[in-house]
């Protein structure tokens, strides 16, 4: 496995927003999705 230099960060879907919880609902985080999503570069994966 090569390394490219970057460390790859998994986020869970509810904590970046989306309404797929058990309940319906989420646990937006805020500082991940204003502070640091805002300061690298992303990947969504489905």
């Amino acid at each position: 496995m090569e390394s490219d230099g970057e460390i790859r960060l998994g986020i869970s879907a509810c904590l970046l927003g989306e309404e797929v919880r058990y309940d319906g609902g989420h646990k937006h985080d805020r500082y991940l999705t204003d502070i640091l999503l805002m300061r690298h570069q992303t990947y969504t994966g489905r």
